[in-house]
């Protein structure tokens, strides 16, 4: 199907609609009508004035009255001199008009006649922020709300690629599924490609001494006296690690879904890929302590530790994000880490987009990622494909990364909104139990981030 998309942020439903594919707008050079006792005509709707609602304006911004720039057409722009005003039920017709004028506003028509709730427009926009002061200080009004614009929440097409140069890119086709080049492009003010973020791939460890990641390697954690965090003898550790941020643009081996992003290796699988609930514990605990913007957790199991739980959830409240894979059973098996609450829970796609027949299913996933033939990453100098929900999950956890570098300061609960929000929706309509809310989407989640960022200046 084709998703709806929805903005970050909601706004007052007065607001005015804004198409962004619009080439221009016009604007009066004379303040919007005032509404009139009359029936108004606008092409051939009829308005009746004692409706409730008969407001119409006639431009979608007022006139310019000397102001040199003009609004900025985006999302959230506050509209200079425009209001929407609730006047108390005991305040006269001849007390709000009086009131108007005292503003220098003109009155532009009712939203909702029988609350007294109308819009008003000031006569002199360079006193915008006075005529507001005036009108929220005013014992007679309930309410005052600055009106502002709002926007179809349709995506534009991307208009940019990141180049990359790597020579083992072209076989990454999940970087190609989920517009990632289209994502980093849309990259700016040291923001968008995982700066100043840590991914901690708890696992085998990881190999620090491969060029594709040797350059990436923050101080780290081993659950194995005998084994140093940035070792791995196994390669799963490594393989994830590569996926997730593995140097991007060096001229050898692969890109990294966040290129800028730098990894923490938490080894709490031994050479055979075994770990211990006390050790995974731990680990998550120290990821969490040492500054880990999101933990990525390519293991599986089906027994439930309460232990477990507590570290994830103490991870949550330091707000490192908790990434996990639905494992590889191909059925609706309950498999931890994946099924405890707050966890971004991800199954496998395919190259042909479609869900592979081993990703497990459940009512706990949030998203897919590719995960069949991912290249990445193994000890020494080396590069292989490997097959798993294990290879989807450094995925999302870089994409975390990315979304992170944009807003630092995001609860794990709006990283996870923002991913379902960007994701490309699969099989039924909406959440469904074998794919969450679809395959995750680098361009769409990372233009999401940038607009949210954009509305809270």
């Amino acid at each position: 199907m084709t998703k709806t998309f929805r903005a970050v942020h909601l706004f007052c439903a007065a607001t005015l609609l804004l198409m962004t594919g619009c080439q221009g707008f016009h604007t009066a050079q004379t303040p919007s009508q005032i509404a009139t006792p009359q029936n108004k005509t606008v092409g051939s709707a009829m308005v009746n004035p004692d409706s409730e609602t008969d407001l119409q304006m006639s431009s979608l911004m007022p006139s310019d009255f000397g102001i040199k720039d003009q609004v900025p057409l985006e999302a959230g722009a506050k509209i200079p001199g425009r209001f929407i005003v609730k006047f108390k039920a005991d305040v006269s017709e001849a007390e709000a008009e009086e009131i108007r004028d005292e503003v220098n506003a003109v009155h532009l028509g009712y939203i909702q006649r029988s609350q007294n709730l109308e819009v008003l427009e000031s006569e002199n926009l360079s006193e915008s922020d006075q005529t507001y002061a005036e009108l929220k200080n005013n014992p007679n009004i309930e309410l005052v709300e600055q009106d502002a614009l709002v926007a179809i929440t349709q995506i534009p097409a991307p208009t940019a690629s990141y180049p990359i140069n790597d020579f083992l890119f072209k076989y990454q086709y999940g970087q190609i599924k989920t517009q990632a080049q289209q994502g980093w492009a849309l990259a700016k003010d040291g923001k968008g490609l995982g700066e100043n973020t840590i991914i901690a791939v708890a696992d085998t460890g990881v190999d620090g001494s491969h060029p594709d990641l040797k350059d990436k390697i923050v101080q780290g954690y081993s659950a194995f006296a005998s084994l140093p965090y940035n070792g791995d003898t196994h390669g799963h550790g490594s393989h994830c690690a590569g996926i997730a941020a593995a140097s991007t643009n060096n001229n050898i081996g692969i890109a990294g879904y966040a290129p800028n992003a730098k990894i923490m290796p938490i080894r709490i699988l031994d050479n055979s890929g075994y770990g211990t609930l006390a050790g995974v514990s731990a680990g998550i605990t120290y990821a969490a302590d040492h500054g880990a913007t999101v933990l990525s957790m390519s293991f599986a199991g089906p027994v439930y530790s309460q232990v477990i739980e507590n570290a994830i959830n103490y991870a949550l409240s330091k707000n490192t994000i908790a990434v996990a894979g639905m494992a590889n059973t191909g059925s609706n098996a309950v498999m931890y880490p994946a099924a405890y609450a707050g966890v971004i829970a991800v199954g496998a796609t395919d190259s042909s987009d479609k869900r592979t027949s081993f990703s497990t299913y459940g009512n706990h996933i949030h998203v897919m990622a590719p995960g069949v033939n991912i290249m990445s990453t193994i000890p020494g100098t080396n590069y292989i494909q490997w097959n798993g929900t294990s290879m989807a999950t450094p995925a999302v956890s870089g994409l975390v990364a990315l979304i992170k570098s944009v807003l630092q300061d995001l609860t794990p609960v709006q990283v996870k909104y923002l991913i379902k929000l960007g994701a490309d929706d699969m099989e039924a309509p909406g959440f469904d139990i074998y794919t969450g809310y679809g395959r995750m989407n680098v361009y769409k989640t990372l233009y999401y981030a940038f607009l949210k960022l954009s509305l809270m200046k």
